[in-house]
């Protein structure tokens, strides 16, 4: 069962039709991708799983800018989409290999006409061809012949390899028309040549080809093909393989697998390590260095490197039962274009609605167990980030050097010159001086650590917790050292800087912030100074009982409800009143 959940009957002949190391390419007009709350998607998703094509074309796709990209993602390729702005419907949209190059070259303006032609070109570059790939909505009653011949003209005069395809509503099997003839007048004079010969839409009284693959190179198709969809389209689905090395080339992952870490390695490496050298310094930087040489080559000799090719979980509501109502679906399908009797075409509605009744019910059930009650927020939110529920942001790549970006963040890092007067006539009952600590606060310190970021001595914390029974005494004795000394190693003065954009204009180095990666167990010695210095600040009463920031049971709502209470007595009191909100740029910058 749970294999014939993964497959898809169109997405099968599409396998067994196209060389999976060629070009393959196919279109389809969809009639809204998303319609039947996603059904659509959800089934050519699967089609496009098994198939694996290498470019899938969608006309018609009726997104909008209420449509996230993530929300008609598929794993594997990159997005090109342009949706129709004006008025409901059109729209196209690219789905292509990631493993293949591609730049956007042009698209349609569709802000002055709402009935005009839609388009997109695109380069792929495909063992060292560049080809160009045009995809095309025309809407009816519109002649596109013309334009076709002027983009042609221009763009594809740099381009030996041109493809086009997308639903022209000409229907070329209609030659008397004068439409038609227009349409087949220019495609001659541009040497493009029909793939097809097959109506490719089906309706109650007939039939006609909209749906073509032209090509200029007719000696490089390999195959065409067409196959019917019923569940997301009355066009069927047209695919051609192009005689083009695509060879496959999936990314795999290697990563340290805990499962199988080896336990006695661990220990004999462990003793036989000459620990008395280490208990007998004193040197934070001689006792860090000992410390991460040792423990990095016990964590690469004990636990394996394993490699694997990450795929993305397939929508674990398209179960078996969902698969054999769409396989009996499209075998209706066949048979009503083979008869044409509304008998038939009555039974293959009943099977279609039957179909969609079960992927929404199907869906709900999946969503309505998929949030627990019992969630923590930063679970309930990666989980709602993970379902696409959250609009991303446009990914601009940056273009600066690592130098560059480096430089900009240490210039940031200054010492001010003008310095606020802090009063110091703070009334204490003692003075504050940091302590030694034991085992209990170093177990508590690496465990308070959630984030498994590794840093730049290459040791994970998960490691560090695994083995940290035996790992208690060297980390304390080199905390009480480094506390002894008042030196900070040399090891941690330096992280992993990660820069973020800020805002969405990534040009200006300004709207880039930095995120930083520290050692584990740098982050560990720092909360157990941060718990002694809190622990003193708050027994001596020296904060303020109504600061909220980085305050254990405070917040912005208790600063809220500061302002808004003060408000409120001013008024009762008649007293006018003027809030001043201060901001400070940069304002972690400036600590020293």
């Amino acid at each position: 069962n749970s294999s014939l959940s993964d497959v898809s009957l169109p997405g099968v002949v599409l396998k067994s039709a196209l060389p999976s190391n060629k070009l393959s390419v196919c279109c389809m007009n969809v009639q809204s991708i998303c319609a039947r709350r996603m059904t659509k998607f959800d089934e050519l998703h699967s089609i496009i799983r098994t198939a694996k094509v290498d470019v899938i074309c969608i006309v018609e796709s009726w997104l909008n800018d209420k449509v996230n990209d993530s929300n008609v993602s598929i794993d594997g390729y990159s997005l090109v989409r342009h949706d129709r702005i004006r008025k409901q419907g059109g729209g196209v949209l690219i789905f292509i290999n990631s493993r293949i190059k591609y730049r956007t070259v042009e698209v349609s303006c569709n802000a002055v006409e709402v009935d005009n032609t839609e388009y997109i070109f695109v380069e792929l570059v495909v063992a060292r061809s560049r080809i160009l790939l045009g995809v095309f909505y025309n809407p009816p009653n519109i002649s596109c012949s013309e334009l076709i011949f002027d983009k042609i003209s221009t763009i594809g005069v740099a381009y030996d390899n041109i493809i086009l395809t997308g639903d022209f509503n000409t229907n070329v099997l209609n030659c008397s028309a004068r439409k038609v003839s227009n349409f087949s007048s220019v495609l001659d004079s541009l040497d493009l040549t029909n793939a097809g010969t097959e109506p490719t839409y089906f309706y109650s009284n007939g039939a006609s080809q909209l749906d073509l693959i032209l090509t200029n190179k007719p000696d490089k198709l390999i195959r065409f093909n067409q196959v019917s969809v019923p569940g997301i389209s009355n066009h069927d689905l047209v695919f051609a393989s192009f005689d083009y090395d695509c060879t496959v080339c999936e990314k795999s992952v290697t990563y340290r697998d805990f499962k199988n870490i080896n336990p006695h390695f661990v220990l004999d490496q462990f003793y036989d390590i000459p620990w008395h050298q280490f208990f007998d310094s004193d040197d934070p930087d001689m006792l860090l260095e000992f410390f991460n040489n040792n423990i990095k080559r016990l964590y690469e000799g004990s636990v394996p490197l394993k490699t694997f090719r990450p795929k993305k979980p397939y929508n674990p509501w398209f179960n078996a039962e969902i698969q054999r109502a769409i396989i009996d679906r499209d075998l209706m399908h066949r048979m009503w274009k083979r008869t044409n009797q509304q008998t038939d075409f009555n039974v293959y509605k009943r099977m279609r609605n039957r179909v969609t009744a079960l992927v929404k019910k199907a869906r709900k059930t999946y969503f309505d167990n998929l949030f627990d009650s019992e969630m923590t927020s930063s679970q309930f939110w990666n989980k709602i980030k993970s379902l696409g529920l959250i609009k991303k942001k446009n990914d601009e790549a940056c273009h600066h050097s690592a130098s560059d970006i480096n430089g900009f963040f240490s210039s940031n890092f200054t010492h001010s010159s003008s310095r606020s007067r802090i009063d110091d006539n703070v009334r204490v009952r003692s003075t504050f001086a940091f302590n030694e600590i034991n085992e209990i606060d170093v177990v508590n310190a690496i465990y308070e650590i959630k984030s498994n970021a590794v840093g730049l001595d290459e040791i994970p914390i998960k490691f560090i917790k695994l083995i940290l029974p035996i790992l208690l005494k060297p980390i304390t004795h080199l905390f009480n050292c480094i506390i002894n000394t008042s030196m900070f190693p040399e090891g941690w003065k330096s992280s992993k800087i990660i820069p973020i954009k800020k805002k969405s204009n990534v040009d200006s180095l300004s709207n880039m912030r930095p995120i930083s990666i520290s050692c584990a167990l740098s982050k560990a010695f720092e909360r157990v100074m941060k718990n002694q210095i809190c622990s003193y600040v708050n027994r001596e009463n020296l904060l303020s009982p109504y600061q909220s920031g980085y305050r254990s049971g405070y917040s912005t709502k208790t600063a809220m409800l500061k302002v808004i209470d003060d408000i409120a007595i001013a008024l009762d009191r008649g007293n006018p009143v003027v809030l001043i909100l201060l901001d400070y740029s940069k304002a972690f910058d400036t600590i020293s």
